[in-house]
């Protein structure tokens, strides 16, 4: 499992984490792309990217991917981060990526 999370930012800043509408719409397509698992079908539920599917938030969004396809939605998730002026951290390599 990997994890990322995704804030309005910027980091240091006391307002990094405070509601968001670019954090809302950053959820709605990241959503619209890969489906929660409460959405599949059960025959589709282990070819999900997520571990878990993330809690709707405008403060924060926390990312846990499932094996394999950690790595090649990891890559995808800064641009739509990007695209949306958020900021993303990576806690296992203390990577943060700013707007």
């Amino acid at each position: 499992m990997s994890h990322l999370f995704v804030f309005k930012g910027p980091v240091p800043h006391e307002a990094a984490f405070e509601a968001s509408p670019q954090v809302a719409a950053f959820y709605a397509d990241l959503l619209r792309r890969y489906p929660g698992l409460e959405d599949l079908p059960d025959d589709k539920v282990d070819d999900s990217v997520w571990a878990m599917t993330p809690d709707e938030s405008e403060r924060l969004i926390a990312l846990n991917f499932a094996w394999p396809e950690a790595e090649r939605v990891a890559k995808e998730v800064p641009k739509l981060a990007r695209k949306h002026g958020l900021a993303l951290m990576d806690p296992q390599s203390g990577l943060i990526v700013r707007p």
